[in-house]
């Protein structure tokens, strides 16, 4: 799946436009922080190269980690690979 079929396999709301928003990124609201909007973006063309417009760089495994529910690394890892397409390209 790709990350925009992930987002809405776990209820996970996102913007593709707007505020906020860079061109080629998918926002969602920060996990990490209080964030009451859609700051943390995700380069659709890299999922690595995430960030928070509050609180800064994120990795995308911690996002998907938290996203899941995961209790290890490595089981996000596996889980992302397994799951979710272009994921390290």
């Amino acid at each position: 799946m790709n990350i925009l079929e992930f987002f809405d396999e776990y209820h996970v709301r996102y913007w593709v436009q707007g505020n906020n928003v860079a061109k080629g990124h998918v926002n969602i609201q920060c996990p990490f922080c209080n964030d009451q909007s859609n700051h943390l973006g995700v380069n659709l063309k890299n999922y690595k190269k995430c960030s928070c417009w509050k609180c800064g760089k994120k990795y995308f495994e911690d996002i998907v980690k938290e996203i899941i529910g995961s209790n290890s690394k490595k089981e996000t890892i596996e889980f992302i690979k397994n799951n979710i397409d272009n994921y390290g390209k």
